[in-house]
Parts: structure tokens; sequence; C-alpha cells
């Protein structure tokens, strides 16, 4: 999947099912995410579904970046083999990030709101995105404590 090539409107995002998806999962963290938005969005291509499954790629894509303790570059990619990795935030368009910057706000999860927010201020440095980025990590800190991944995760962003 290239990022370059999906096209998503916010009416494909609000309408894509996003919200019964990441209610099904066991943990609320965009590592559990990434890969129920990925087994959704193959259902939908194969069910004739192609803009739920670009709204769904690209959630996938924003919630499988792994946070990482540089905070020049906070995210890094989930994997790389032989010249490939998995997405990383400069890979996403700026009708993506614009998009994002329109959707964030309106999200009541707080572990994808704070992604999100997180990806516009990395790559565009819009410091309201920063603020909405800071508040979500925080609210969603205390579902997190018994949570724990490959490398702690940057103390979850919320340096902040």
């Amino acid at each position: 999947m290239i990022l370059a090539d999906i096209s998503v409107t916010r009416d494909d995002l609000e309408h894509c099912g996003w919200e019964e998806i990441i209610a099904g999962c066991a943990e609320r963290t965009c590592h559990t995410y990434f890969s129920a938005f990925a087994e959704q969005a193959s259902a939908a291509l194969a069910e004739g579904h192609p803009r739920r499954a670009n709204a769904l790629h690209l959630l996938e894509a924003a919630t499988i970046l792994m946070l990482s303790e540089d905070n020049k570059d906070p995210f890094k990619p989930l994997g790389q083999i032989g010249g490939q990795r998995t997405a990383i935030a400069t890979d996403f368009t700026d009708e993506q990030l614009a998009l994002f910057t329109s959707f964030a706000p309106s999200v009541q999860d707080a572990e994808l709101q704070a992604r999100l927010a997180d990806i516009v201020w990395v790559r565009q440095r819009e410091h309201h995105m920063a603020l909405l980025a800071v508040k979500a990590y925080l609210a969603s800190a205390p579902g997190l404590v018994n949570y724990r991944v490959r490398g702690s995760g940057a103390m979850r962003r919320a340096k902040a």
C-alpha cells in the first residue's frame, strides 16, 4: 500500500466504521488498532467497498507508526525488510494531513485522536494540533498503566 495513492474524504473516514472496529479491540492502543483496521480494510475491499477500504487503510497507516524516544523524529516504522518498511510520518500527503487536521478534533477515542494530531504536529508544526495531541495522550494514559509494548513506546509521548 502506497499512502500517496490513497484518496479519502472526511465523509469516508466518518462512515468507515472505525469506532465499531476499535470498540472490538481488547486493548485501547494504536498497536492493537492497526491490525484491526488492516483486517477490516481487506474485508471491505473483498466485499466491493473500496472507499471504506481506503479510509481504513489510512487509519491503519496512522496507527502502525511506532513511537520512538527521539523527539526530533518521534515515529519510526514498525518493521523494515529488505529495503521496504511500514509507514512513517513523512509518507502522509498534505491532503491526508489536512484531513487529519479536520477529523482529529471530532475523534472521541483519545489514543487515536492523539496519534492523528501528533502526526500533523510532527509534519506541519501546527500548534493547535500539538495541544490536542498532548491532551489526548494524557487522557489515554490511565488506560495504559498495565500495557507494555516492545521498546517502551517513548513514554507515550506524554512527556508533554
